[in-house]
């Protein structure tokens, strides 16, 4: 946080320039550091993490459906000072993973006119309750299938964290590299200025000597003033970079910093030419966050598919009730008292049922063709971004050579110029060409460090290389 200055600062009333002014060397922002601050600070890396909370919540939701349910149930009819009934019910009942359910029960009824069936002895009776599904939900019912699918929400919720912070990333690493090539671009164009300004002034001295023809100093001053020009446009883009880039400065995600003035990119020459590892996409499938995304979302409708297929079996639920007075405990359970309870039923036609397993299939075979195209997709990205990081790379050491050989033009044409025999022409000539090449050199370093950066979002890395340890 040493690159940064607080708004706070600001509301005290200190401008940037009066805090530039409190800091007599620079500070160097290297792009691992800023991209680390940002995964860490930034709201939206908050934001993200609030994926993986809701991923969780919703798997929270679910086992909810098979948390054990306790009821208790009373009903009572007293008319004309008489007790019609009293029935008294209460129950357990838990469902379990694999389509049993268990419960116990107890029942005490009383009453004038009770009904047959609810008669029990004096003390009541209790029941254990087992209830197997022997058709339909044998294999999976909207319960399990449910509770699959939030499992498999809760790792999607997880990969569109990491999906997130990626995009996230990508934004403030291009953001970074525009900042680097226009705070670098500055400098060259307001060196250029200083030697126009510089030849111009000795130009005036010569042509009022008699030395050289007034008209030099037309052009003398032509040169400082479209070099005026373009200091000043590099400026406002340098400063509209600046500006972008403090976009991305956040303390704990809740307080907004700003790029102190004195803080600068790398030298030019401190960055290393990047090249990328096409190896990653021997694992992009595995390792893409969008593609497991996909993934997951298939195993999803395959869940889905799985409990269509099952809703068109017909309903046979067999229900045992094994009873025992209270009197005698539930020792007695195995008297062989008991109530037993089959339930069978089977739509004629089926047609809902097989709608839905249609659309559940369709669904599901969209769903694969989507993730197979999308994973061609980021592949051809990927080989793209790669080989835009090679041209650059390729083209650095070109350009590399193509400022040196035009810095030893132009060191002899200085020369030939301060013994008189080279003209104004030609050495603004030099120069143009030789600031020409300096920026190209400038603006392939920051596109070869992007494309690269677009190539590790391609793959899926791109969290991976800057996660906090």
């Amino acid at each position: 946080m040493r690159y940064f200055l607080t708004l706070c600062g600001l509301y005290l009333g200190l401008t940037c320039a009066d805090l530039a002014s409190q800091t007599v060397d620079s500070t160097v922002l290297p792009f691992a550091d800023f991209m680390h601050d940002v995964v860490v600070h930034h709201p939206l890396a908050r934001v993200a993490d609030l994926e993986v909370t809701m991923g969780d919540a919703q798997l929270l939701s679910a086992r909810g459906a098979f948390d054990p349910r306790l009821g208790f149930g009373l009903n009572t009819k007293d008319f004309k000072d008489q007790n019609y009934y009293q029935l008294i019910q209460g129950e357990l009942k838990v469902a379990t993973n694999f389509g049993l359910e268990i419960g116990s029960g107890y029942e005490r009824n009383r009453g004038d006119f009770l009904n047959d069936q609810n008669t029990v002895p004096q003390d009541g009776l209790w029941n254990l309750e087992f209830k197997l599904p022997l058709g339909q939900g044998l294999f999976i019912d909207k319960r399990r299938a449910q509770l699959q699918k939030a499992v498999l929400y809760q790792r999607s919720s997880q990969e569109k964290r990491i999906l997130l912070l990626n995009k996230l990333l990508l934004d403030a690493g291009k953001t970074y590299w525009r900042w680097f090539e226009m705070h670098h671009t500055v400098i060259i164009l307001r060196d250029a200025l200083r030697l126009a300004t510089e030849r111009r002034d000795a130009t005036r001295e010569s042509a009022a000597q008699g030395d050289v023809p007034l008209i030099d100093t037309v052009e003398a001053q032509i040169q400082v003033q479209n070099r005026l020009v373009a200091l000043q446009e590099a400026q406002l883009r340098y400063e509209t970079a600046r500006n972008d880039l403090s976009v991305f400065l956040w303390m704990d995600g809740e307080n907004p910093l700003e790029l102190l003035p004195s803080t600068i990119p790398p030298r030019r020459q401190d960055i290393a030419p990047m090249v990328s590892d096409l190896s990653r996409l021997d694992s992009l499938r595995a390792n893409h966050p969008d593609l497991r995304i996909r993934t997951i979302e298939t195993e999803q409708l395959e869940v889905e598919r799985r409990l269509r297929r099952e809703l068109l079996k017909p309903t046979l639920d067999l229900t045992y009730k094994p009873l025992a007075s209270t009197a005698a405990g539930l020792t007695d359970i195995a008297s062989g008292d008991h109530v037993l309870g089959v339930n069978f039923g089977i739509p004629l036609f089926l047609r809902k049922e097989r709608g839905n397993l249609a659309l559940a299939s369709a669904d599901l075979e969209q769903a694969q063709v989507d993730l197979n195209f999308q994973e061609e997709s980021l592949r051809n990205q990927s080989l793209n971004w790669h080989l835009m990081t090679q041209n650059t790379l390729n083209q650095i050491e070109v350009v590399q050579n193509v400022v040196a050989n035009y810095a030893i033009l132009l060191q002899g044409e200085r020369a030939l110029f301060q013994n008189g025999e080279s003209s104004l022409f030609l050495i603004n000539s030099r120069e143009v060409s030789f600031i020409t090449a300096e920026t190209k050199l400038l603006s392939l370093i920051a596109k070869n460090q992007t494309s690269d950066l677009s190539f590790e979002y391609a793959t899926g890395f791109l969290y991976e290389k800057y996660r906090p340890i």
